[in-house]
């Protein structure tokens, strides 16, 4: 891979992440100024699934440690 793909791919990453945190945020905002139960809901909507990311990220990395064990 060349060094400039790799810095457009992660500074693409970078912005899309950005860019959906800040949709989320509006979002949720937005929900709770209509009712604030719709915003409770879409928060706790939006921690479910940040824990389940966090679950299937150290589930891969588990997964890529034990892949590196077994090529020593």
């Amino acid at each position: 891979r060349s060094i400039s793909g790799s810095l457009f791919f992660g500074a693409l990453g970078v912005l899309v992440s950005l860019a959906l945190g800040l949709w989320t945020d509006q979002l949720i905002r937005d929900l709770f100024a209509r009712a604030e139960w719709l915003g409770w809901v879409a928060a706790g909507m939006a921690v479910i699934a940040l824990l389940a990311l966090l679950v299937i990220l150290a589930r891969e990395f588990l997964a890529i440690a034990r892949l590196a064990e077994v090529e020593k």
